[in-house]
């Protein structure tokens, strides 16, 4: 299939990674914030290997990430240093990632964790603050309520490498995860063919 013919769906995933961006990114912010800053790009990473997936073509995931960044910017009125620059980037790693290593285990477990890293790390790229992001408080409040830990004597750099040891954590399940529907996918796939085929020949 020619580049031209997946440009459709090149604006399909693009669009419906847009609407996620608007639509269940502030569920999910006010639903579980503590949480946030993992699920998104948690998603982020399903929606960019899936979309890969369906368009094997070179620069089709910084065109899905242009399109949703641009639905994200225009429609919520964002800065151009948040969520904007944020799917932008993350579409650029992972295009990148892929277009070295191709569609395998290892450019999957390294787009989950260079997405959820940059997510982790967003705060101090554009603003020039970590551990008074929101992001890391509300995860140190976490730990205190979850685990019941005293805090006062841990450091902020072992809060810090927790932090980004369970974005590290995510970003595989999320390869993982990725790699459980592709293998769906297959199966639907062969089945249709299966069933085309029985149809031709009757």
């Amino acid at each position: 299939m020619t580049f031209e013919k997946q440009i459709p769906r090149i604006l399909l995933i693009g669009i419906i990674w847009g609407l996620i961006e608007l639509l269940i990114a502030p569920i999910i912010k006010s639903t579980q914030p503590a949480l946030f800053g993992f699920l998104m790009p948690f998603i982020t990473v399903l929606i960019i290997l899936t979309g890969r997936y369906f368009v094997p073509a070179y620069g089709s995931v910084i065109l899905m990430g242009i399109i949703a960044s641009v639905m994200k910017y225009l429609l919520s009125g964002m800065v151009l240093h948040g969520a904007f620059m944020a799917i932008l980037l993350e579409a650029l790693l992972a295009e990148i990632i892929l277009s070295i290593f191709n569609m395998n285990l290892l450019s999957y477990i390294l787009v989950g964790i260079s997405t959820e890293l940059y997510s982790a790390l967003h705060p101090l790229l554009s603003k020039g603050i970590f551990c008074q992001s929101a992001h890391f408080l509300k995860f140190k409040k976490l730990l205190i309520s979850v685990f019941d830990l005293d805090l006062s004597a841990m450091s902020r750099d072992t809060i810090s490498s927790i932090l980004l040891i369970t974005h590290i954590i995510f970003g595989v399940l999320a390869a993982l995860l990725f790699i459980w529907i592709k293998k769906h996918l297959e199966i639907f796939k062969e089945k249709n063919l299966l069933n085309q085929n029985r149809n031709n020949q009757n």
